[in-house]
């Protein structure tokens, strides 16, 4: 997850600090201050709010599952769509590279929820016998 929430907060900063630049990789024209400031706050405030959210579950476990399910599904949502608009549209280069960054992010995020879900085998012996208090 740590690695997740960088990548999203790093892209949503590039996207506040530099919207023209980034807007043109992605081939959206700001040709106005309205689509300037959509830009800005879709991109950038919602890659930002996703990544703090990744790394703020990273830190608090309790909040780590429901985090990481939230983000599995956006990424999700993410893959299928790209893969729809690989086929129905006339898409540049930067269109596969996001696609592939997509089911690289979908596939730690998913290896997160692995190391999350499963206990690590040797944990469960050592609690064992011990009264709760020495088990936290």
């Amino acid at each position: 997850m740590l690695l997740a929430g960088l990548l999203f907060v790093v892209a949503g900063l590039l996207c506040i600090v530099m919207p023209s630049e980034s807007s043109q990789y992605v081939g959206y024209a700001l040709a106005s201050g309205t689509g300037r400031a959509e830009f800005v706050t879709v991109y950038g405030g919602l890659e930002i709010g996703l990544g703090l959210g990744l790394l703020l579950g990273r830190r608090v476990r309790t909040l780590a599952l429901g985090v990481l399910f939230l983000a599995l599904w956006m990424t999700l949502g993410l893959v299928l769509v790209r893969t729809v608009t690989l086929f129905v549209f006339d898409v540049s280069e930067t269109t596969y590279f996001f696609y592939a960054m997509d089911w690289c992010v979908l596939g730690v995020l998913w290896w997160s929820r692995h190391r999350l879900i499963v206990p690590k085998a040797d944990a469960a012996p050592a609690a064992e016998g011990k009264p709760k208090s020495e088990v936290n």
